[in-house]
């Protein structure tokens, strides 16, 4: 029995001395198969901003583009008619063409109408100086102290010219007295580039005279 013993710690030493001493490493053996993808992960957070490039060179002009609709606005000058014996000035107005009357706007303005046949010891009228409007325009004067009149003022335009008239006062025009210098015009002409189909409406200031 006690050979038994000793037979097996003989084999226990010599398995414990061989477990010590390791051998020399194997060839690596074939790679194997790739696994299936695993799943992903979270999205991470993001990272800051980079710094900004440099700039890319110029581009090539692109072409011109189509030309946009226009209106044509020509206004003028405070215009004051020559003197004149007769109650009726003829303004020339190059501006104002067919085409204007047929498609566009013409505009008159007067001022000045209260020194217009106005004298201290005759005649007055209450219209503020400097007052600006369209024709056509009732002016009140007062005569004598007394007797009133109302002078009406009209315009007339045709391609070229402007007509302006006044009425209720032809009596008070002599060969002393020339009234013209007194008043001045102003007239805008706009011409249109867009018709619009269904409107009638014309403009009541202004009115157009084929001859005069």
């Amino acid at each position: 029995m006690e050979r038994i013993h000793y037979l097996f710690a003989f084999i226990v030493a010599i398995l414990l001395t061989s477990c010590v001493k390791d051998g020399a490493v194997g060839p690596a053996g074939p790679q194997g198969a790739q696994g299936p993808a695993g799943q992903p992960g979270d999205t991470g957070p993001a990272g800051a901003t980079g710094p900004a490039g440099a700039a890319g060179p110029t581009g090539p002009a692109g072409p011109t583009g189509a030309r946009g609709a226009t209106t044509n606005v020509f206004y003028s000058a405070w215009i004051t008619p020559a003197t004149s014996s007769g109650p009726a000035w003829d303004i020339p107005a190059p501006e104002i063409t067919q085409d204007a009357l047929d498609k566009g706007l013409v505009f008159v303005y007067g001022t000045g109408f209260e020194k217009f046949l106005t004298r201290p010891d005759f005649m007055s009228t209450d219209w503020p100086a400097g007052k600006i409007t369209t024709f056509p325009v009732d002016i009140g004067f007062v005569i004598d102290g007394s007797s009133s009149l109302t002078s009406s003022w009209s315009s007339y335009i045709q391609p070229g010219h402007i007509l302006v008239e006044v009425s209720e006062a032809a009596g008070f025009f002599d060969g002393n007295y020339n009234a013209g210098n007194t008043i001045s015009i102003k007239y805008i002409v706009a011409y249109g580039n867009t018709h619009i189909t269904g409107s009638t409406n014309k403009n009541k200031h202004v009115k157009q005279i084929v001859s005069k």
